[in-house]
């Protein structure tokens, strides 16, 4: 026995070993043909939600190494990531949120024309968008917004009428994803049981969620999974929230580690 055990032991080493070399193998080739290959899972949301750093959160915690913080995406971000036990990974596009050409054409490109789709990741932050240049903080000022409550009630309207573009295009498509989970990020700033409240109360929004329930069915549905990639205040002008409901690094693992598992669960 104890001899097998011996020869067991360095035989599973070399077996993972050697699987993970297949998976560092097979995301290198698949890396060089990115060209020829088709999403399989979509992230969308508004500018600014948080959607590329929630991604690279997710995928830099698999992986167990350092994070750093992505700049403004202004093109869409591709991703390799696995889940469970495949051996192939997938890949995942990241549309930005900005109202661009490139925008417009990466929806049209990655939803209504991808025949390969499996999933979409919609990311809503509770309206807790700061802008991140001059130029749109003037915008907002035009507008009479000057501090932070009028500045979340003005995000807030606005991400559900995007979200609602969202469905309407999900409902157009050929070919529908099988799986749709809406992502609550940025739970360090709010608390999520009352913005998950607050969301399920407004008629707007629970008519969004029927429509989506419509096309994909309530199994194949996650709704407003809260999760904290970057534990950090925001700035509008003179005002700053602080973060307050998750303090710990090892909590906001547990929370993307959370929202992982329900992928990989609503992917199988």
């Amino acid at each position: 026995m104890v001899e097998a055990t011996s020869v067991a032991v360095p035989a599973i080493k070399t077996a993972a070993a050697m699987y993970s070399s297949r998976k560092m193998i097979f995301t290198n080739i698949y890396k060089l043909v990115n060209f020829a290959i088709s999403s399989k899972i979509v992230v969308t949301g508004m500018a600014g939600a948080g959607k590329s750093y929630l991604f690279d959160s997710i995928n830099q915690t698999v992986k167990n190494v350092a994070m750093t913080r992505p700049s403004q995406s202004v093109k869409g971000e591709e991703h390799f990531v696995y889940m469970g036990n495949g051996v192939f990974p997938k890949k995942v596009t990241v549309i930005p949120g900005q109202e661009m050409a490139i925008s417009l054409s990466l929806m049209d490109k990655e939803l209504n024309q991808n025949k390969k789709i499996s999933g979409v990741i919609h990311v809503l932050d509770f309206g807790h968008n700061a802008p991140r240049d001059e130029y749109t903080a003037s915008n907002y000022e035009a507008d009479n917004i000057y501090n932070f409550k009028d500045l979340i009630a003005y995000n807030k309207a606005a991400e559900l009428l995007y979200l609602e573009g969202i469905v309407s295009r999900l409902s157009s498509m050929p070919v529908k994803p099988k799986w749709f989970c809406l992502v609550l990020t940025k739970t360090d700033l709010y608390k999520a049981s009352d913005a998950k409240k607050e969301y399920l109360e407004n008629e707007k929004f629970t008519k969004i969620i029927e429509r989506l329930e419509a096309i994909f069915g309530k199994e194949r549905m996650a709704i407003l999974v809260p999760v904290c990639s970057d534990i950090s205040s925001i700035t509008y002008g003179t005002y700053s929230i602080h973060p307050r409901f998750v303090k710990t690094h090892k909590d906001s693992t547990a929370l993307l580690m959370n929202l992982f598992s329900i992928i990989e669960m609503l992917d199988n």
